[in-house]
C-alpha cells in the first residue's frame, strides 16, 4: 500500500490487484482490478471504514477530474452524509418491494416447474397480482391479500384460488429463506 503524489505515470505502471494512496488528498486512491485502474475514496462512517468507486481510469477520469470528484465526495461526507450508505440503502429498498422478489422467484421457478405450469404462474403473479408489485414487502400483509383475492374472484373462484396458490408459494418461500438467514 504506497503512498505519494498520484499521477498518470503511478496509475499506468501500478501493478494488478495493488492500490496507491495520494499524499496530497487524505482517503483519495487508486486500484488496478484484473484490466484496468479504478479510482475510490475511503473514508470512516459510523466507526466503519467504507469505500466509494469513484470510475475507471481513462474517459472521462483522469486523476485531476478523479481529484475534483473525491473532494466532493469527502466534502459530502465531512457535512454528514455517507454516499455509499445512501446507494446501498436505494438498492436495498428497489430490492425489497414485491415486483423485485418476483422476478427473483420466477427466474428460479422456471428451472423447476414444467412450461405450462410456470406460464401460469407467471401470469398469476404478473397480472393478476399487479397492484403488489410497486408495494414494500413489509406493508404486504393478510388484509392486502385478502383484498387482492377479493378483486380476482370477479373474474372466478378458480382464478382466485390458482392465483392464492401461486401468491402463497412465492410468499412461503420468501419467509423460509428469511428464517434461514
Amino acid at each position: 500500500m504506497a503512498t505519494g503524489k498520484l499521477t498518470k505515470s503511478i496509475v499506468d505502471a501500478l501493478p494488478q490487484g495493488e492500490m496507491f494512496w495520494d499524499s496530497s488528498l487524505s482517503g483519495f486512491g487508486v486500484r488496478r482490478q484484473t484490466k484496468a485502474p479504478f479510482y475510490l475514496v475511503r473514508y470512516r462512517f459510523g466507526g466503519r471504514q467504507r469505500f466509494v468507486t469513484i470510475g475507471k481510469h481513462g474517459s472521462p477520469w483522469t486523476v485531476e477530474t478523479a481529484r475534483r470528484q473525491a473532494k466532493q465526495l469527502l466534502g459530502q461526507i465531512a457535512g454528514g452524509n455517507d454516499p455509499q450508505g445512501e446507494k446501498a440503502k436505494a438498492a436495498t429498498e428497489a430490492a425489497q418491494t414485491f415486483g423485485a422478489l418476483l422476478d427473483i422467484y420466477l427466474r428460479h421457478k422456471q428451472r423447476s416447474l414444467k412450461p405450462r405450469s410456470f406460464v401460469e404462474t407467471e401470469r398469476h403473479l404478473r397480472q393478476y397480482a399487479k397492484p403488489l408489485h410497486p408495494l414494500p414487502l413489509g406493508e404486504i400483509n393478510r388484509r392486502t391479500i385478502a383484498a387482492l383475492l377479493g378483486k380476482i374472484e370477479e373474474a372466478g373462484l378458480i382464478t382466485r384460488n390458482r392465483a392464492r396458490s401461486s401468491l402463497s408459494l412465492l410468499c412461503l418461500g420468501y419467509y423460509r429463506r428469511l428464517d434461514r438467514a
